[in-house]
């Protein structure tokens, strides 16, 4: 597979033996993104270590053609580097206003997924205080009651004391 990214920012990090590149960039469709290469060649693809040394003295900027290849694991590496230009940052600036914006995670923190799994008890908890009334053959049953009930529900999920059956 081949494609174009613009360079953004290139950062390397000596790890002892080998240096990591963190190379920043923004794809053809707009999508910025960043990439790892390591200074040692894929025992797949001897020519990684050629591309390590091309892009890890790239500059801001720098527009090159990329080859990629899945390898023997299934991850992609980029086998190859061509340089096709500088952009000068004119009208047909691939980067525009998003030059120096640091690469943002879409996956969710810790918190968040906590949270959320939260939110996934107590609504599972509700639904099924609402079949345990009807169950019980209450046609008309109080909020505040099931709502209680879903506490009971949720408690027991997360292995807390379970409040007592006033409402049950």
């Amino acid at each position: 597979m081949s494609f174009t990214i613009e360079i953004l920012k290139v950062g390397v990090e000596s790890k002892g033996k080998y240096r990591v590149a963190t190379v920043d960039h923004k794809t053809s469709d707009g999508k910025v993104d960043s990439k790892k290469l390591m200074s040692f060649a894929n025992k797949d693809f001897p020519s990684t270590a050629e591309t390590f040394k091309t892009l890890s003295q790239a500059q801001q900027g720098d527009q090159f053609e990329i080859e990629s290849k899945k390898d023997t694991n299934g991850f992609w590496q980029w086998v190859s580097a061509s340089s096709v230009g500088k952009n000068t940052g004119g009208a047909t600036s691939a980067v525009g206003s998003r030059v120096g914006q640091a690469v943002r995670s879409t996956y969710e923190t810790p918190d968040e997924r906590a949270a959320r799994q939260i939110y996934i008890v107590r609504q599972s908890s509700i639904a099924n205080a609402v079949a345990y009334f009807e169950a019980k053959g209450d046609s008309k049953f109080d909020p505040d009651a099931v709502i209680e009930t879903a506490k009971r529900f949720e408690a027991y999920v997360f292995a807390k004391d379970v409040i007592p059956a006033e409402v049950v």
